[in-house]
């Protein structure tokens, strides 16, 4: 069951990640990576897919392209992305 300040306009995903996300392509790899990460576990007995090797790979060369471009190096999209790709990496991969 979800809570229900998790519920519609008030998700804190609904609201502030996924309307972000669409906007900075490192970001919307890294929010994919956790999604499809956490789907292939949910639905293939604990194993993983390769979605998410795939959107790991892609958030890595993303990231590593927005650092190499001052204006963008420093943006909010570009942090959480290395933000989120960095709790990915030191999270236990059951």
């Amino acid at each position: 069951m979800i809570p229900a300040h998790f519920n519609g306009e008030k998700s804190p995903l609904n609201k502030y990640w996924l309307p972000l996300a669409l906007t900075d392509p490192a970001l919307f790899h890294s929010v994919l990576l956790t999604a499809t990460h956490s789907y292939s576990i949910m639905s293939t007995e604990g194993t993983l897919g390769l979605r998410p090797f795939y959107h790991r790979g892609e958030s890595i060369r993303l990231i590593k392209e927005a650092m190499h471009d001052e204006k963008r190096a420093t943006h909010d999209t570009v942090i959480a992305a290395v933000l989120n790709t960095a709790a990915y990496e030191v999270s236990p991969h059951f």
